[in-house]
């Protein structure tokens, strides 16, 4: 079984990532954009989030979301700075509406 400590490192490993792909795609999403590099982007997005979920999910898990020490207050910044990155991504795709280009790139 994995310490909380252990849990606790796992997480703010992933919560670095989770940050890097949101605020990848947030970035992205300013101008026009691939469709495939979108993509790409949100399915690893998408596995981090459920690497997140599985290691909260786990018994040894009780307790991770209300330590106060260091490495539970930086997981917690950094997981409000994805929410940020993903409400700035959201607001730039309603934005686009139809600029995502379905093709392998950005066009010629």
């Amino acid at each position: 079984m994995e310490s909380r400590e252990d849990a606790l490192r796992r997480l703010d490993r992933l919560t670095d990532d989770l940050v890097q792909v949101a605020e990848a795609l947030a970035q992205m999403t300013r101008h026009d954009i691939s469709f495939t590099e979108l993509e790409a982007l949100q399915d690893r997005q998408n596995a981090i989030l459920e690497e997140i979920n599985r290691i909260l999910g786990a018994p040894s898990a009780r307790g991770l979301n209300t330590g106060e020490d260091a490495l539970s207050l930086g997981i917690k910044e950094k997981l409000l700075r994805f929410e940020e990155a993903n409400r700035v991504f959201i607001k730039n795709v309603k934005r686009l509406k139809g600029i995502i280009h379905l093709d392998h790139g950005y066009p010629s």
